[in-house]
């Protein structure tokens, strides 16, 4: 590891090694420091970049600008570790009842959706899958093979005597660096640093499973998911708890997620082969928090990407790296300035 490094990054998920790369790039020298095991939730993420989601069929945030950030740099990315990370995937969304149609149908008179919808259908595009109330066709939609992309980017690290694997605390502290940047996810609650901050974490468990009689080449999703994989099999999920936040796989969320996976394709053997968990960093509006401490100014944190991880960690980490090395102001959406009063009432 370099002796002084410009900066230390707490955490090698998908935001940490992005904006590791993002400053060497603007000419910093960075060393990272990953904690295991963790439950990380870039390691158990779907990989999706998908247009339009949720119950209410929003929009995703900044969705165009954010997709082209993202596309660009897994794009370099895949060049860079020898393996191809994006694959377009085309989102059935599947409607639930008459009131998903209708909520559907309503949000979609204002033709911010249209875009992306190729399709409404009345009838399953899939004979293995059910779709009593019908559902739309959604293009603009992709998977990201990220598991891999950080397995990789892990090995790039090590390789560049740059990862700091589970180093004493004693030791950060006393590394001689610029600046500390927590992208940690949900653990960034946990410092004190940054405890101040209203995060509204939760935990998501998934599956992974195989299906011999059934294949897909689109994302199922019926507010619940079933997503192919990279390597093979199927990805299903995922609950949302918000306690016990760091817990392993329950028995509670393995049969959730079985009872999901049923209501989109029954009647289709499955053979379960991992369960997993990972814990959501999200903040009360939705946004990313992204930002230096207000007093600490050392101490700079990303963190609140929820469940968009994927589509938004690229834009966060140029952004951020920009704010750390040429005093780019931050977008006021996802500045850690929006929660300036939390800190003065905590403080």
């Amino acid at each position: 590891m370099t002796l002084r490094p410009d900066f230390l990054i707490l955490g090698q998920g998908l935001l940490g090694s992005l904006l590791a790369l993002e400053l060497q790039a603007l000419g910093a020298s960075v060393a990272i420091a990953e904690f295991a095991p963790r439950r990380c939730s870039s390691l158990v993420s779907a990989g999706m970049m998908d247009p339009i989601s949720g119950q209410r069929f929003a929009l995703s945030w900044r969705y165009e600008k954010t997709t082209a950030d993202a596309l660009s740099v897994y794009q370099n990315l895949s060049s860079l570790i020898g393996h191809p990370l994006i694959t377009p995937r085309t989102i059935y969304r599947l409607f639930r009842d008459t009131i998903d149609s209708d909520t559907f149908h309503k949000k979609n008179t204002s033709g911010t959706l249209a875009p992306y919808i190729t399709t409404l259908f009345n009838d399953s595009p899939h004979p293995d899958v059910a779709a009593p109330y019908g559902g739309v066709s959604i293009q603009g939609g992709y998977h990201i093979d990220v598991g891999q992309l950080i397995h990789s980017l892990r090995q790039h690290f090590i390789e560049s005597n740059q990862l700091l694997l589970n180093p004493e605390p004693s030791f950060l502290e006393n590394l001689p660096v610029k600046a500390t940047i927590h992208c940690t996810g949900a653990y960034a609650h946990l410092s004190h640093h940054f405890s101040w901050l209203p995060f509204r974490n939760s935990r998501g468990e998934t599956i992974i499973f195989d299906a011999p009689d059934f294949h897909t080449d689109a994302i199922l999703n019926n507010g619940n998911w079933i997503s192919p994989m990279k390597s093979g099999g199927y990805r299903a999920g995922a609950t949302y708890a918000w306690d016990d936040l760091f817990h392993p796989p329950t028995e509670t969320g393995y049969r959730a997620i079985l009872a999901h996976i049923q209501s989109i394709i029954p009647g289709i053997k499955t053979q379960v082969t991992r369960t997993e968990s990972g814990t959501r960093s999200i903040m009360p509006d939705s946004r990313p928090v992204i930002g230096q401490h207000p007093i600490h100014s050392t101490h700079w944190v990303a963190s609140g990407l929820g469940s968009k991880g994927t589509q938004i960690a690229p834009f966060i980490a140029s952004q951020l790296s920009k704010s750390i090395i040429n005093n780019t102001p931050i977008d006021d959406e996802i500045s850690i300035n929006r929660f300036l009063k939390k800190y003065l009432t905590h403080a």
